[in-house]
């Protein structure tokens, strides 16, 4: 058999390969998308239980495989949150065919996916922005470039943000450098804001028009990492450094409700989560603030309500509402306002009973200690299509107690995020021995019949 195959052509069809096993151990379940230099298949992986992964297969061409499957052990060894994992590699043959293959972590969407559908807000960027350039940042203290750093390659992985890792290596010929990886991201923002991308960067008059739909502050980054010049362009460092220093921006408190669920599941920087424990508060929205401008909430208790606050009936409230009335027309103008004691103003009609919290001890888990869940009000729980997902990143300190938590995944319903907000603070975890801080995701699954909850340590 020939060590060097024929190319393959988008003609022949990279679908006709599914169902076949690569070395005896991964299924091709499903076609996903491919070149003619390469196509990516969903498989199934063992890694104590079986989880879906994806797998890439390559023409093996000559020296040059070799050569590839150097760089996919050397990324296969690094290990960073926003890196894509790489659990195996190797070459295999299909009908006679000589393959280079690499199994990795199945990423459920891709920014290409979701910019097809609409542009990215400032705050979206910003959350785009920041584990992007952790990720960068990593690989060029380690000498290696990612080098097709692209919408199409930035994945959600379980909730979380990660840049594919098959094409990295280090920076050498053929134009493979550090600089180039922050020209991509250049262009990448580009394409973030405004669904398209300069055909050609030197062409002024449409570089020019994109920028202009662009916010202030990200077309002096986006000018800076398109300098034509290499060396004038601002280093991962130094882009981390600008944007941890600076407060963030006014448009992170737009309104979201049109954002799109997967992409707000794009994760916080663990700068937020510092930004939390020094003022460890609910994160608030745009809609929130506006309700509580036309009705103040009352003074919140030190700690979240163990039982329900009874509901008034509407008959209730209106016969309630009624006796200041009545008493101001039987005072008449002679009222003072000293000796006036009105009657408590009756809650609007929207306001939610005090959620009531479901705590658990676990007798299992080794690192967590008490497990709390909401009971959702059965006017909002009727509501419910499917299965709500919310995730909240909580801040815990030594001794097991959570610091600071931030709703992450906001999900389509705000009273759920709430919900869930409010419980995650009530988690308990196993004290350490260091004085080290943790950092663990909790995810919240809401459906009619109930709420489930999962924690990950990240």
């Amino acid at each position: 058999m020939s060590a060097e195959p024929r190319r393959f052509t988008n003609a022949e069809g990279w679908s006709r390969w599914e169902g076949h096993l690569v070395k005896g151990i991964f299924p091709l379940r499903r076609f996903l998308g491919g070149s003619e230099q390469s196509a990516v298949f969903l498989s199934e992986y063992d890694a104590g239980k079986t989880i879906d992964v994806a797998i890439k297969l390559v023409p093996a061409i000559g020296s040059r495989a070799e050569a590839q499957l150097v760089n996919w052990r050397t990324a296969a060894a690094l290990t960073h949150p926003n890196l894509v994992r790489l659990f195996n590699m190797g070459r295999c043959q299909l009908e006679g065919r000589e393959f280079l293959f690499v199994v990795m972590e199945y990423g459920e969407q891709t920014l290409a996916e979701f910019l097809s559908e609409r542009a990215l807000t400032a705050a979206e960027v910003r959350a785009l922005l920041m584990p992007t350039l952790d990720a960068l940042a990593f690989l060029h203290a380690n000498q290696l470039a990612h080098v097709r750093l692209k919408p199409s390659n930035m994945l959600v992985v379980n909730d979380q943000l990660k840049l594919s890792s098959d094409a990295i290596r280090a920076p050498g010929p053929a134009g493979i450098s550090t600089a180039g990886d922050i020209w991509n991201l250049g262009m990448t923002l580009v394409e973030a804001f405004t669904q398209r991308t300069p055909s050609s960067p030197d062409e002024h008059d449409e570089a020019n028009s994109l920028l202009a739909n662009i916010p202030a502050q990200y077309a002096s980054i986006v000018r800076r990492c398109l300098n034509p010049n290499p060396a004038s362009r601002p280093t991962a460092i130094e882009l981390q450094t600008q944007f941890k220093s600076a407060p963030e921006e006014s448009a992170i408190s737009e309104d979201r409700s049109h954002a799109h669920p997967v992409l707000l599941a794009i994760p916080a920087t663990l700068l937020i989560v510092l930004a939390a424990l020094i003022n460890p508060q609910p994160v608030e929205d745009t809609e929130a603030k506006s309700e509580s401008t036309a009705a103040p909430a009352p003074a919140p208790a030190a700690t979240p309500a163990a039982t329900p606050v009874k509901q008034e009936k509407p008959a209730a409230r209106a016969e309630r509402s009624e006796r200041p009335a009545r008493s101001e027309r039987s005072e008449g103008s002679e009222r003072s306002e000293r000796s006036e004691q009105p009657a408590k103003p009756a809650p609007p009609p929207e306001a939610e009973p005090s959620p009531k919290l479901t705590r658990t001890v676990s007798t299992t888990s080794r690192t967590l200690v008490l497990e709390v869940t909401p009971e959702v009000p059965r006017a909002v729980s009727e509501k419910i299509q499917g299965r709500i997902l919310i995730t909240v990143r909580v801040l815990v300190d030594p001794s097991g107690n959570v610091m600071a938590a931030m709703v992450e995944k906001a999900g389509p319903n705000k009273s759920l995020a709430n919900l869930a907000d409010q419980a995650a603070r009530e988690w308990k975890f196993s004290p350490e021995d260091t004085d080290a801080n943790r950092v663990w995701i909790l995810t919240f699954a809401f459906t009619r019949e109930g709420v489930t909850a999962r924690a990950t340590a990240v």
